[in-house]
C-alpha cells in the first residue's frame, strides 16, 4: 500500500498529520493497476499537542474490489491500521531534516505487509508542493451543477442550472463581486421580481488552480413581493411563535450531489413530535462524520434524508422522502432545529392524500425541536396562520 501523509509543524513541538492509506490485496499496484479494480481508502488524523495527550483517529473510506465476499478489510481493522499510523507518526517529523520545508511537507509511504501482524515500511520520499498562485484570475469552469437549499447553520427547491454563454450584470454584495441576474415573473395577477447573486470568492477553493466550479460558488436568491407575505417567526431561547408581514425574503443554495452514498460514521439522526389529539411525526435523517483534529465547536449539517413519517392528518400515513419536501436548518452547534414538511411537493404521494391535504388547507408544517428539551409543530396554509399541529 502507499500512504499520502500531510505533516504540520506547530509551535512548542506540536504537529498534525492527515493521512490517507490506500491499500490493495497481493502484489495489485494501488496506482497504476493493470486492471479497473479499485483499491481501499482508509483516512486518518493524528495531532501531538505541546503538552497533554495526542488524539488519533482512522475513518474506512472505501471498499477494495478485489476482497472476497464477506470481507471487509484488506488489513485487519484497526490493529493493523493503527499499527501502521504509529510508524507513520513516528517517523514523519523524523523527515523534516531532509524537507525542503521543514515546517510543512508531504510525504509518500510504501508499506507492505509481510506475516500475520508483521508490518514494514519500504520507502519514504517528499513529493513536491505545487506553486501557490498569488491573486489569480478566478476562471468559471463549464458543466452542470444542481442545487440545493443550503440546509448547515446560518433553507427547498432544487434544479439543475447550467449557464453557458450567458451574460450577468456585475455586482458587489458586502464587498465580494458577484455575478448578479434580474429578471420579473407574474403569478396570479402579482408582480414578483426575482434576483439572483452569484458570489466570486476572494479565497479559491484551492489555491494551486484558478479553476471554479460552480457547486463551489455562494449563490443567493431572492424575491420581492407586491403583496406583503406572513412570515412566521420564533425565537430560539424562548420557543415563543410571532408573525410579520414581509415584501422581501432571500435564501442560499449550494450544489449537492442527490445520488452522494452514505459513508462509514455518517450518523443517522431521529427526532420524535407528538400532539395532544394524538398526531405524530417522526423524522430521520443523517449528519456527515463529525470533522476530526482540534475544533473550536461544530454544527453538524444535514447529509441526507431518510425518511419522515406523519400520522393523524390523513387515513394513511404520510411518508416523505424527496428533497422537495423536507428542509432542516440547524441552529448554532445543533442546540436547536427546524424542520419545514411540505407533503404535496413529494412526487410519490397518492392522489387520494394530495387532496386531502387540499382540502384542509395544508401547505406546509413547521417543527422547532429543542435537542431533548421540547418541541413544537404548527400547520401553515393558504393564509400563512399557524394553527396547531
Amino acid at each position: 500500500g502507499v500512504a499520502v501523509v500531510q505533516f504540520t509543524d506547530y509551535s512548542g513541538g506540536a504537529f498534525n498529520l492527515r493521512t490517507e492509506l490506500v491499500t490493495q490485496v497481493g502484489a495489485q499496484s494501488v496506482t497504476n493497476p493493470e486492471d479497473s479494480s479499485i483499491p481501499e481508502t482508509v483516512s486518518g488524523s493524528y495531532y501531538r499537542p505541546s503538552s497533554g495527550n495526542p488524539s488519533r483517529s482512522l475513518r474506512f473510506e472505501a471498499r477494495s474490489s478485489l476482497l472476497q465476499v464477506g470481507k471487509d478489510h484488506v488489513m485487519d481493522w484497526q490493529r493493523d491500521y493503527v499499527n501502521l499510523h504509529r510508524q507513520i507518526e513516528r517517523l514523519t517529523p523524523l523527515f523534516a531534516r531532509h524537507a525542503s520545508n521543514r515546517s510543512q511537507y508531504t510525504l509518500d509511504i510504501e508499506y507492505k505487509k509481510v506475516a500475520p501482524g508483521q508490518l514494514i515500511i519500504k520507502q519514504i520520499r517528499e513529493l513536491p508542493q505545487p506553486v501557490t498562485l498569488t491573486q489569480p484570475t478566478p476562471i468559471l469552469a463549464g458543466g452542470q451543477t444542481q442545487l440545493r437549499l443550503f440546509q448547515g447553520e446560518a433553507r427547498r427547491s432544487s434544479g439543475f442550472f447550467n449557464w453557458d454563454h450567458y451574460v450577468f450584470r456585475r455586482g458587489s454584495r458586502n464587498n465580494t463581486p458577484t455575478l448578479i441576474d434580474r429578471w420579473t415573473e407574474q403569478t396570479d395577477g402579482e408582480e414578483i421580481r426575482y434576483e439572483w447573486n452569484t458570489l466570486i470568492p476572494q479565497w479559491l477553493p484551492d489555491r494551486y488552480s484558478p479553476l471554479i466550479f460552480a457547486d463551489e460558488l455562494d449563490i443567493y436568491f431572492k424575491a420581492t413581493y407586491e403583496r406583503p407575505r406572513l412570515n412566521l417567526n420564533i425565537n430560539a431561547f424562548t420557543g415563543e411563535m410571532s408573525t410579520t408581514r414581509i415584501r422581501e425574503e432571500e435564501i442560499k443554495l449550494e450544489g449537492f450531489d442527490p445520488n452522494a452514498p452514505l459513508n462509514e460514521g455518517d450518523l443517522l439522526q431521529s427526532r420524535s413530535v407528538k400532539s395532544k389529539e394524538g398526531r405524530s411525526i417522526e423524522i430521520q435523517f443523517y449528519w456527515p462524520a463529525p470533522p476530526t483534529g482540534p475544533t473550536a465547536g461544530y454544527t453538524a449539517p444535514l447529509k441526507q434524508w431518510k425518511e419522515t413519517i406523519i400520522q393523524g392528518l390523513t387515513p394513511e400515513p404520510i411518508v416523505l422522502t424527496s428533497w422537495y419536501a423536507q428542509t432542516y436548518a440547524p441552529g448554532h452547534h445543533n442546540f436547536w432545529e427546524e424542520f419545514i414538511f411540505e407533503p404535496a411537493q413529494e412526487e410519490s404521494l397518492p392522489e387520494s392524500q394530495r387532496q386531502a391535504l387540499e382540502a384542509a388547507d395544508i401547505q406546509q408544517i413547521y417543527v422547532f425541536d429543542e435537542r431533548g428539551r421540547s418541541n413544537q409543530a404548527v400547520i401553515l396554509g393558504s393564509n400563512g396562520e399557524p394553527r396547531p399541529f
